[in-house]
């Protein structure tokens, strides 16, 4: 499944209040689970650095937002397994 595919799944769940919905998403290495990058709702990614470690980039990245979730980038649907929150 597609990013984009995952995202819309996402978006759809926008009926739900503001903490059950995602300010953040991270997307983790298929391999780790360790957390890559992040797509921030409303606009905007970020990209954890070299020597950057886990809880230190979900810590910038979740910096003043509600909520989040953890999809893992290896071609799997983490919606459709199960694997996401």
């Amino acid at each position: 499944m597609t990013l984009s595919k995952r995202l819309a799944r996402l978006e759809a769940e926008r009926g739900k209040g503001a903490v059950e919905m995602p300010s953040v998403i991270f997307l983790c290495d298929g391999f780790t689970s360790e957390p890559m990058s992040a797509l921030i709702m409303g606009g905007g990614t970020i990209s954890r650095e070299p020597d950057e470690t886990p809880e230190a980039f979900e810590a910038r990245a979740t910096a003043g937002t509600p909520a989040a979730i953890h999809l893992p980038e290896n071609g799997r649907d983490a919606l459709a397994t199960g694997e996401a929150p």
